[in-house]
């Protein structure tokens, strides 16, 4: 929000749109995602072109240099930790059909070319209109903007473009059509309605257009049908918020974490483990990003291979020569082809059990298995 208060303070001095490329970067910091940001800015100032005094082309130039010198700190950290400038782990891997490949050990992450050359246009067409923009738009109707905001967030859309200045509606416009249309793409592999959270202070600001649209189209009544709306907003929102702490709270992936300790303390290689890395790097105090998993002490964590088959799954674990598999009842949903380990008797002989929590009072039932 910031980055986009200095994008309309540049209407009274482009040199603000250098304070937003600065921002824009620190946005990309936070999350690789927000690397749009840098599009949103200098889309903006494109096109406030006839409206900003002394506008010049040099002043993209000098915004993209502007950008890359506040973020290069990052990406030599990066560099120093993951050996590239450009590894973002299991995010680079947008192309591929889901997540779960993407952060998998055993997975390729293909180049634009590769993905364009190996997929047929119905797989690609598929990717962007139906795993893509279809998934999108229903997340930001039902998860991010809410049945209950989506009528005031169509009536200021109407008010941004009928009533608003330029200097407002440019931005704010902006904003929501870059990060839509560049997360669509991306939005086919992750589904995960955390990438449009960075959008919701601006839903709020057009919904609430929206709500002052339509009461100022409601003369008499205006004051107590703003009141209503916002009482009910608020109370809903509140319950939804309280919900969600709740069901953090309550999440046994977040409790009895003896076997997370005892892996730290007892363990040493490779661990497969199919949710809870961070629950066991947590145990150590110098931790670094590995591939698509983590490094602390003597030990390593890697996701589960992603592949079609338990004998496809067993032969990847070799491949990668994993010492320990840490099998989760609950966890293991990710890779269904590997699910039937969750019973002890279809467990292959070359697995030598080290833990088992199944006879405590524990809600999370680990096994921890030694691949010999």
């Amino acid at each position: 929000m910031f980055m986009i208060y200095f994008i309309i303070k540049s209407y009274e001095n482009y040199k603000y749109i250098f304070v937003a490329s600065i921002l824009a970067a620190l946005c990309s910091i936070i999350r690789v995602n927000g690397l749009f940001t840098l599009l949103i800015v200098l889309f903006s100032y494109i096109l406030m072109k006839k409206q900003v005094r002394n506008w010049n082309y040099i002043h993209l130039l000098i915004m993209i240099i502007i950008f890359s010198a506040s973020i290069s700190p990052y990406m030599l950290l990066k560099n120093y930790y993951h050996g590239s400038f450009f590894d973002f782990g299991g995010e680079s891997g947008f192309l591929l059909s889901s997540g779960q490949e993407a952060w998998a050990p055993n997975t390729k992450i293909p180049t634009i070319t590769e993905f364009l050359s190996s997929n047929s246009l119905a797989t690609i067409v598929n990717k962007l209109f139906f795993s893509g923009f279809i998934k999108l738009v229903y997340s930001y109707i039902f998860v991010i903007i809410s049945p209950l905001l989506i009528l005031f967030f169509v009536l200021g859309i109407f008010s941004l473009f009928i009533k608003q200045k330029q200097n407002f509606k440019i931005p704010i416009i902006t904003s929501i059509f870059v990060w839509f249309i560049f997360h669509i793409p991306i939005y086919g592999s992750f589904t995960y309605p955390r990438y449009l959270y960075p959008t919701v202070p601006i839903i709020l600001i057009i919904s609430t257009l929206g709500i002052k649209y339509t009461a100022d189209n409601i003369r008499k009544i205006k004051n107590i049908f703003v009141a209503i709306i916002l009482i009910i907003f608020i109370a809903i929102s509140m319950k939804a918020s309280i919900n969600a702490v709740n069901s953090i709270e309550e999440d046994p992936m977040n409790h009895e974490l003896d076997w997370a300790l005892w892996t730290a303390k007892n363990l040493q290689g490779k661990v497969v483990v199919f949710d809870g890395q961070g629950n066991i790097m947590y145990n150590f105090n110098n931790t670094k990003v590995v591939g698509s998993g983590f490094s602390g002490g003597n030990l390593t964590t890697l996701q589960p291979p992603f592949t079609k088959d338990i004998n496809s799954s067993l032969q990847a674990l070799k491949d990668l020569e994993v010492d320990y598999i840490i099998l989760d009842e609950k966890a293991i949903i990710i890779r269904p082809e590997m699910q039937s380990l969750v019973i002890e008797s279809n467990v292959p002989n070359s697995f030598k059990k080290v833990y088992d929590n199944y006879n405590s009072s524990s809600e999370r039932k680990v096994r921890i298995y030694k691949i010999r």
